[in-house]
């Protein structure tokens, strides 16, 4: 009989049982670790507002969890059903926001849209989409390939939305642009993609930034307002390391906050710890909740503190790859490798800003920094993530084990049959290990 809850809708409340609960243990200790910065940081603002910077983040962490729990709800087959429908929506939503987008704490004006009274960056889901949509071109090239490396699949099913959500990005946000980049990539080279289209497209996109780069040292004034300038600058005050150049405004600013998160974790790194709220470092840093959050939580918990959240991302990490190996389903596989590379670059983008390896760049740290867009995009994966271990679950179980012919009788009927068959052979046209050998086969062949 047909269990009525297996419809479009899937909904289990005992929701923690399924999936990988070590992958609900990781991040439900992450989650904690964004309460300890939001009370680290919260003394930054005036008392009278420490409330509702409280209230604030329990919406935020609500709406998260209520978003895996959604896509954990949702039926499997759904998310190849949708693909196209969230990729429009999403192309409209980076569209609006690249034109008419609104400046949220000095943040850059074309990241953010609002949508009856809430903010939110269309970025941040824009990797989502990308990564589902990648994974359904995928699954449909390794069936067919030939039909689907001809140009018109090739540019209306994969490279045109993917390179106009690119597009979309870059100019305003570099950081997750190239992320965006670099997993769409991964999750070719896992699904066969022919290898000279790979190279082919890499090598165009090197040229298109090289262009770009000369461009912008022979007339700095074409690129006038936009972020091309910003770019240039914190590229090569990076490599440059020197503190004797003139800076400019920008260029101080940023090598000040890089400065002040170097030194959050150089005090951490001696124990005792400063604890909770006792942070110096976070007066000086504009970005404290979200862009440099994992400085904070070292100065306040010492380097242990700061090497557990690592670890967690790694085990984080490890765990979706062993169940990715378990998935037979190639779409399932794909949407679990692409969404690990997502939230693992953006949480080395992040540390790696922080500890000074790499340039200064707006990168916030999954599950931890402070933003109802970055934790609900984080949980939102998680929550894919555990549907599809789910499902790979349910659709591979173990062999049942051996049951006496009271209890069950169906795993009895391989036997049966080939000891029937094993008593119908005559003794000289059958040896005695030919037989054994056609028994252990027909077993196997019926488990």
């Amino acid at each position: 009989m047909k269990n009525p809850a297996d419809g479009i809708l899937r909904i289990d409340f005992h929701i923690l049982r399924h999936g990988d609960k070590v992958i609900w243990g990781v991040v439900i200790l992450l989650l904690l670790f964004s309460l300890l910065g939001v009370i680290s940081t919260s003394t930054i603002r005036q008392v009278s507002s420490i409330s509702s910077v409280f209230i604030t983040f329990a919406r935020d962490v609500l709406a998260g969890v209520l978003s895996m729990f959604l896509a954990y709800w949702l039926n499997y087959r759904l998310y190849r059903g949708l693909t196209w429908i969230v990729v429009v929506l999403t192309i409209g939503a980076l569209v609006w926001a690249f034109f008419s987008g609104t400046v949220i704490e000095g943040q850059n004006a074309g990241r953010w849209v609002r949508v009856l009274g809430f903010s939110f960056q269309p970025s941040a889901f824009a990797l989502i989409a990308m990564v589902m949509f990648t994974a359904r071109y995928l699954e449909k090239y390794s069936r067919d390939p030939q039909r689907m490396l001809g140009w018109k699949h090739r540019v209306i099913d994969l490279w045109g939305p993917v390179l106009v959500m690119a597009a979309l990005i870059i100019p305003h946000n570099l950081s997750t642009g190239l992320i965006f980049l670099f997993s769409f990539y991964v999750m070719l080279v896992i699904g066969r993609y022919p290898f000279k289209h790979i190279v082919v497209t890499v090598l165009a996109f090197i040229l298109g930034a090289a262009l770009v780069f000369g461009a912008y040292k022979m007339n700095r004034d074409l690129f006038e307002g936009s972020r091309v300038g910003t770019w240039m600058a914190r590229i090569e005050n990076y490599v440059s390391r020197s503190k004797s150049k003139e800076m400019s405004k920008e260029e101080r600013e940023k090598y000040l906050q890089i400065t002040a998160a170097q030194t959050a974790i150089a005090l951490g790194g001696s124990l005792p710890a400063a604890g909770p709220g006792k942070s110096i470092q976070k007066y000086f840093l504009s970005q404290a909740d979200s862009d440099f959050i994992f400085s904070i939580l070292v100065e306040e918990y010492s380097v242990v503190g700061g090497a557990f959240i690592l670890l967690l991302f790694a085990v984080f990490a490890v765990r979706v790859t062993v169940q990715a190996l378990r998935v037979e389903d190639l779409f399932g596989l794909l949407v679990l490798c692409g969404l690990l590379c997502v939230i693992m670059c953006q949480a080395i983008v992040h540390t790696g800003v922080n500890v000074g390896m790499l340039p200064v760049t707006g990168q916030n740290l999954p599950f931890i920094s402070s933003g109802g867009t970055s934790i609900i995009a984080s949980c939102l994966m998680v929550g894919i993530m555990q549907k599809i271990i789910m499902n790979a679950r349910e659709k591979t179980p173990l062999p049942p084990l051996p049951s006496s012919p009271s209890s069950d009788p169906r795993p009895q009927q391989p036997e049966a049959a080939a000891q029937e068959e094993e008593n119908d052979i005559p003794e000289e046209d059958a040896p005695e290990e030919q037989k054994r050998q056609e028994k252990a086969r027909q077993i196997l062949e019926n488990i």
